[in-house]
């Protein structure tokens, strides 16, 4: 094994420890700044995703990100900006995300849910 690959073997081990599986709630947002549609999925549990043990922050959140890019994609919506909204609590996420619905009722942006049989992100347990 050369010098590379065990640093390389050692930082993700360091990760590994680092972090720790727990469950939180999240819900995606698919924005467009040139369409007046802003998609929302539904609240939804997360299993065993690993969360930075000091920050409690979401691991790899990029990589649901993408899941939900993909999905749009496939829907032929290329052009959509996805994010991910997680919290550790059901309540706190609901609280944040009925404000972000009343955002964008105030700014004239029409909401279409995105349905739970269509889309589910997928937990990222690595």
């Amino acid at each position: 094994m050369n010098h590379k690959n065990i640093i390389i073997s050692c930082l993700m081990l360091l990760l590994a420890v680092a972090a720790k599986a727990e469950n939180v709630y999240v819900y995606g947002i698919a924005y467009s700044p040139t369409d007046s549609v802003t998609y929302l999925t539904d609240i939804r549990i997360l299993e065993n995703v690993k969360l930075q043990k000091k920050t409690k922050f979401l691991q790899s959140r990029n990589e649901y990100s993408i899941q939900l890019k993909q999905y749009m994609s496939e829907q032929g919506l290329d052009h959509y900006v996805c994010a991910v909204v997680f919290k550790p609590t059901y309540k706190s996420l609901y609280k944040d995300y009925v404000n972000y619905k009343k955002y964008l009722t105030k700014r004239n942006l029409v909401i279409s849910t995105i349905d739970q049989m269509k889309f589910q992100f997928r937990a990222i347990t690595e």
